[in-house]
């Protein structure tokens, strides 16, 4: 909490096992083939309430108690949007 009220963010934060995080590469590859290429649009917009994966991901306890420590234990996702970047891309 010091850190995040010093810098305005924390970096890093470990909330992922590498194999967990291997796992929602995974799950998130899968998808977007299935979509035809890169989640676009609203594809990319509240997809935890699609996809069983994601709204894991979203809920993972180390996710909701670094959030806890910032906001308080009332916690809501309410939206979401997915950024993807690939290696490589410029964006």
């Amino acid at each position: 909490m010091e850190d995040y009220r010093r810098d305005g963010f924390l970096s890093p934060v470990r909330v992922l096992s590498l194999e967990a995080a291997v796992d929602c590469r995974r799950e998130l590859e899968t998808m977007e083939a299935a979509m035809g290429g890169m989640l676009r649009g609203p594809a990319r917009t509240k997809f935890y309430l699609r996809y069983p994966w994601a709204y894991r991901l979203a809920t993972t306890p180390a996710i909701l108690d670094v959030v806890e420590d910032l906001i308080g234990p009332d916690i809501l996702l309410y939206q979401n949007t997915a950024w993807m970047k690939n290696a490589g891309e410029d964006s």
